[in-house]
């Protein structure tokens, strides 16, 4: 299922089928083909969609996204950007103005790690293994949302899979990060996305919003955030109220980690 391929409950992937739906284009984040970086590529069809699944934990490359969302707006499609706080902002300045064809969605952001970070861990594996990745995912559920798994499977058929919180990458993560993202700004809803997502790490095994699978929470900050909830209803995801207490509880929204 889409959820069970997704980081948590799938909104992401749900998002991105809507707007295509509509005869509209995304914008989000895959991996290279070597898994050696990320970059921003046009979201199309369930094989983009599917590069766009998973958390890359990595600053990625803009790979020409300013200019090709300016492009496809001019041609009034409805566009759908999934980017993280500062991005976001970002793309809003390269604009120089709101568009009511661009519907921007930010990340629950807790500061990316540098993409030489992912470069140096893909190379060591390969190195140990002296074979190729050929598929590479920080957040595999196995079988289920938590706890998140590192799953590498290689041309010569071994598989590593173990708690990602057991590999040097996450450890990396918790600490390599940009100077800025120390200061981010983007928090407390300051923002210029029409919703924010990310894990519900509130919800638990004893609370109504669980689901063995992965959750997602959503915050809408502009009615285009409300419209784009209304496309999940659409397309069949269970959408419901969560306990504000419990919703807030994500530490990333409220401050730099």
């Amino acid at each position: 299922s889409v959820c069970q391929k997704s980081a948590s409950g799938g909104i992401a992937a749900g998002l991105y089928r809507g707007v295509i739906s509509r005869n509209g284009i995304g914008f989000g984040v895959s991996y290279i083909q070597d898994f050696t970086n990320a970059e921003y590529i046009k979201i199309e069809d369930d094989n983009s969609i599917q590069k766009a699944c998973g958390s890359k934990y990595i600053k990625a490359s803009a790979n020409g996204v300013y200019e090709s969302i300016y492009k496809e707006l001019m041609l009034n499609r409805m566009v759908l950007v999934i980017a993280l706080p500062c991005e976001i902002a970002a793309i809003h300045s390269y604009l120089g103005k709101d568009y009511p064809n661009l519907y921007m969605c930010e990340l629950i952001c807790h500061g990316p790690t540098s993409n030489l970070v992912l470069r140096d861990f893909v190379t060591a594996l390969q190195k140990v293994e002296n074979s190729s990745i050929v598929s590479f995912n920080q957040r595999a559920k196995k079988p289920f949302w938590k706890p998140y798994y590192l799953d590498v499977h290689f041309e010569n058929g071994h598989v590593i899979s173990r708690p990602f919180v057991d590999s040097d990458f996450e450890k990396a993560f918790q600490i390599m990060k940009r100077p800025s993202c120390n200061f981010c700004v983007f928090k407390d809803g300051k923002t210029y996305s029409d919703l924010i997502i990310g894990d519900f790490h509130g919800a638990k095994k004893q609370t109504e919003e669980y689901n063995k699978f992965g959750v997602s929470i959503c915050f809408p900050c502009t009615q285009k955030g409300i419209e784009l909830i209304e496309i999940l209803k659409e397309l069949g995801f269970v959408v419901g109220a969560a306990n504000i207490r419990r919703a807030n509880g994500n530490r990333a929204l409220h401050e730099p980690i």
